[in-house]
């Protein structure tokens, strides 16, 4: 069984290596030949896990495929000093992104 760091190392290096490939094709491709990868999402402390954070690299390649319309420089909230500012982010990520991507790997309904 593959864990999330290696999954992520995977779809990161085949993004790298494939520069023209879309995120989504990339991160379908990886989760294909992964199954059983657990991941772990903890909807309390959803951006202490480390795969989730939108500022990573792995959490460019969840927004480039599963939210475009959500301009990169957008993240930059996620370091407003206004909670609420934060907030409105980390709703926006959660119902886009995180949601997203559960209902295609994950099995979320």
């Amino acid at each position: 069984m593959i864990d999330v760091k290696e999954l992520i190392a995977v779809a990161l290096s085949l993004q790298d290596s494939h520069p023209t490939v879309p995120a989504r094709t990339v991160l379908d491709a990886v989760m294909m030949v992964t199954p059983g990868c657990e991941l772990q999402y903890d909807p309390i402390q959803r951006f202490d896990t480390t795969w989730l954070d939108p500022r990573g690299p792995f959490g460019e390649m969840l927004r480039e495929a599963f939210a475009p319309e959500i301009e990169s420089d957008f993240v930059t909230l996620l370091d407003d000093p206004a909670p609420q500012t934060r907030a409105v982010f980390e709703e926006l990520w959660q119902r886009t992104v995180v949601e997203r991507f559960g209902r295609a790997y994950l099995g979320w309904v």
